[in-house]
């Protein structure tokens, strides 16, 4: 599925709109009864709604976790490995410019 979501934002670009076009009646250019424009949705199209609104269904906010953490603050058992975060902070600058 990711492979389509480049498409969207990649260098492929977006794939041409199709056309339905109904046939004049003769002499008047009015359409033919029955005949009409309209919309295709694509699967995929409806695969990313799906997916959206069961996200949206998610807290973004791990309130176990949360309460977990607040406790060990509180008690004083939370300690910070500050040369792994350093660490992990340069990693993601460094990456960052280099644009990956």
């Amino acid at each position: 599925m990711i492979d389509r979501i480049h498409k969207i934002y990649g260098t492929g670009g977006v794939e041409p709109v199709k056309r339905k076009i109904g046939r004049r009646a003769e002499g008047d250019g009015a359409a033919i009864e029955g005949a009409r424009d309209g919309v295709e949705v694509s699967s995929f199209s409806r695969e990313m709604a799906h997916a959206l609104s069961e996200l949206r269904k998610v807290s973004d906010v791990r309130s176990d976790r949360v309460e977990s953490l607040k406790g060990r603050i509180d008690r004083g058992e939370y300690r910070i490995d500050s040369v792994g975060l350093a660490s992990r902070l340069i990693e993601a600058g460094l990456l960052k410019d280099l644009g990956e």
